[in-house]
C-alpha cells in the first residue's frame, strides 16, 4: 500500500505513515438500514356468522328540529281525549249544574207564577223536578271527577266516563218516566210521544257513547296508570 499523502510504500495494515505521519486508518461507514414501506390500512370487514348481531346505531334525524311525538301518549293520536278533558266534560258539567238548578227552582217553566201554576195542576211535578235537579248536580260532579282523572291519565278515568254516560242517560230516562206518570195522574189522552222519543234517544246515545269510548280507551289502556 502507499501513503496517500506522501506516496511512501508501506506494508499492508499500517495505520500511520512513518514518513509524514498521516493517519491511514479508514473511518467506519455507518450502516443504513433500507427504509421499510409504510403499511396501508385495510378496510375492516363486518363480522358475520351465526349468532352475530349488528350493534344498534341511533338513527340520525333528517331534521334536527323535527317535531317528535309526545312520549306521554306513546305517539298515539289523542285528539278525542284532549277534546273531552279540555272542553266537553267541563261544558257538560256546567250544563248539568245550570239545568239542575233550573229544575230545583222551577225556572225552566219561566216565571215563578208559571211554575206555581204547573205545580198546582200537576202536584207530583215539584218532587219530580227536585229529584231530577239533584241527579243533574251529581252528574256534574261525576263529569268534573272524570275530566280530572282523564287529564292525570289515571286508570279509573275511562271507567268514570262510562259511569257518567250511563248515569246521565238513566237520569234523563227516569225524569221522562216520572213526568209521564205525573201527567197521566191528572189527565188522560195527552200526547207524550215526544217525551218517549227523548227518553229513547238518551238511552241509545248513552249506549253508543259507551261503546265508542270503550273501544277508543281500550286501545290506549297502557297509557293510563293507577
Amino acid at each position: 500500500m502507499f501513503c496517500p499523502n506522501c506516496g511512501t510504500s508501506l506494508p499492508d495494515g499500517t495505520k500511520f505513515c512513518p514518513n509524514c505521519g498521516a493517519n491511514l486508518a479508514q473511518p467506519e461507514q455507518p450502516q443504513v438500514e433500507p427504509e421499510q414501506p409504510t403499511p396501508v390500512a385495510q378496510p375492516v370487514q363486518p363480522m358475520q356468522g351465526a349468532g352475530y348481531q349488528q350493534p344498534y346505531q341511533q338513527p340520525y334525524p333528517q331534521y334536527p328540529n323535527q317535531y317528535q311525538p309526545n312520549d306521554k301518549f306513546g305517539g298515539m293520536p289523542m285528539k278525542w281525549h284532549k277534546f273531552l278533558v279540555y272542553f266537553a266534560l267541563w261544558a257538560n258539567a256546567v250544563l248539568y249544574v245550570v239545568t239542575g238548578f233550573s229544575s230545583l227552582t222551577g225556572s225552566q217553566y219561566g216565571s215563578k207564577a208559571d211554575a206555581q201554576m204547573v205545580y198546582s195542576v200537576f202536584r207530583d211535578m215539584k218532587s219530580v223536578d227536585t229529584i231530577y235537579g239533584i241527579l243533574l248536580i251529581i252528574a256534574a260532579v261525576i263529569a268534573v271527577l272524570t275530566a280530572i282523572n282523564l287529564l292525570k291519565m289515571k286508570a279509573k278515568g275511562p271507567a268514570l266516563l262510562t259511569v257518567l254516560y250511563v248515569f246521565a242517560a238513566a237520569a234523563a230516562v227516569l225524569y221522562v218516566i216520572l213526568v209521564i206518570a205525573s201527567i197521566n195522574k191528572v189527565t188522560s189522552g195527552v200526547d207524550t210521544s215526544d217525551l218517549t222519543r227523548s227518553a229513547v234517544s238518551s238511552a241509545v246515545g248513552a249506549v253508543v257513547a259507551v261503546l265508542i269510548n270503550k273501544v277508543y280507551y281500550g286501545k290506549r289502556k297502557h297509557l293510563f296508570t293507577n
